[in-house]
């Protein structure tokens, strides 16, 4: 960014169906490293490839179209919607329905849609507007709507972040849940999370890899780095 190098000499490998967690302080470059897999910034050098595709060069929209969902820190939502609405929408964008005739918030099969999504992320109440709703149940809409894209790639940035213990459970519980085909990379502060969940953990510190391999061998890793 500018004159600031916040990514260097790091090179990461992700097999299918496995569930990498990022740990790191803040500032580590975490979320920077999230925003070059999506898209949604360019990386200087390198090159990064989703199985046989090299996807350094294409858009955001075009790596979601390939599999790549996204999860947010701060939710971004249409808070004026309802939670039934938010839903139709994500599921007719990843239908490629954006721009036709009619009322896509009546489309049967999108409402279908949305009921199932609902379901498998455990949202109730899909009529409230979100500007209603408790900040839980936003940050679990928000993982639905990345799911709604049917990824082959999930990215969460911090999912449970801002919940109390008891919202937190229950995202944790829905991560847990999620298909075991369906490739994981999440930043997480809450230690609990992270190794409830890791097939493996990676450790970033001044925007490089410091540490990767399995969960019971990052705790002195991890204390190394807060302790130094």
């Amino acid at each position: 960014y500018g004159g600031v190098n916040v990514i260097r000499d790091l090179s990461l490998r992700v097999t299918k169906g496995e569930r990498l967690v990022i740990l790191g302080p803040n500032g580590a470059g975490k979320t920077s490293l999230l925003r070059l897999i999506s898209g949604e910034a360019r990386p200087d050098e390198g090159r990064i490839w989703l199985e046989s595709h090299n996807i350094t060069a294409d858009t955001a929209s075009t790596r979601a179209r390939l599999g790549i969902g996204r999860g947010f820190q701060q939710t971004s939502l249409f808070s004026s919607f309802t939670l039934r609405e938010n839903l139709i929408l994500a599921a007719a964008a990843h239908a490629g329905r954006t721009s036709w005739g009619g009322d896509p918030l009546r489309d049967p099969d999108l409402r279908d849609a949305a009921q199932r999504i609902a379901r498998h992320a455990g949202l109730q109440g899909l009529d409230r507007p979100v500007s209603a709703v408790d900040y839980g149940t936003a940050r679990r809409l928000d993982l639905a709507l990345a799911l709604a894209g049917a990824p082959r790639l999930l990215l969460l940035d911090e999912p449970a972040s801002g919940i109390g213990p008891g919202g937190a459970a229950g995202i944790h519980t829905l991560i847990a849940a999620l298909p075991r085909d369906l490739t994981l990379i999440v930043i997480e502060h809450d230690l609990d999370l992270a190794f409830a969940i890791a097939d493996r953990i990676a450790i970033m510190d001044g925007g490089r890899i410091v540490f990767d391999g399995p969960p019971e061998a990052a705790r002195p890793a991890l204390k190394a780095i807060y302790d130094a």
